[in-house]
């Protein structure tokens, strides 16, 4: 019964989304362990068949936000100080705009955005690994875990 009432408290709140709202909300459910706003930016800027939003993602972040879809964690403590604020979407949330992504038929183009994007990143960090910023990278790379090993499974495919 718990299930039912979350199920539909989370069906109501979708859908008073606008559609740019909509689509960012299920893009964003392709990233595990959250993502920075410049992943946001990404997913938000669309490909060949993905569109690109009529709205600047972190005004659709902050949004969702407000509307208690998605959280942008600003905390930073126990990491290096200028450390990107991410966003995150909780488990049972993130299942939803998973479940609403496919329903779009936009799975794939979002997996294809979110693999271009962290090759683009994991090439970046090469780069920094052996340079004095190398401390710094490792700590992005350990951030980006998840999301890299989920682009490695989707790279496979």
């Amino acid at each position: 019964m718990r299930q039912g009432t979350l199920r539909n408290t989370v069906d109501w709140s979708y859908n008073l989304l606008d559609e740019d709202e909509k689509a960012l909300f299920c893009r964003l459910s392709v990233f595990a362990g959250g993502c920075t706003l410049d992943a946001a930016e990404r997913m938000a800027s669309g490909n060949d068949v993905l569109p690109t939003l009529g709205v600047e993602a972190i005004d659709l972040v902050s949004s969702l936000a407000d509307k208690s879809l998605l959280w942008v964690n600003t905390d930073t403590s126990g990491t290096q100080e200028d450390a990107e604020p991410r966003i995150i979407i909780l488990q049972t949330i993130r299942e939803y705009a998973i479940e609403k992504l496919k329903a779009r038929g936009e799975t794939g183009p979002a997996k294809g955005l979110h693999l271009a994007y962290y090759v683009t990143f994991a090439e970046r960090a090469e780069v920094y690994l052996r340079r004095s910023e190398q401390q710094e990278w490792l700590e992005r790379l350990d951030r980006e875990n998840d999301n890299l090993r989920v682009a490695l499974t989707w790279s496979k495919v």
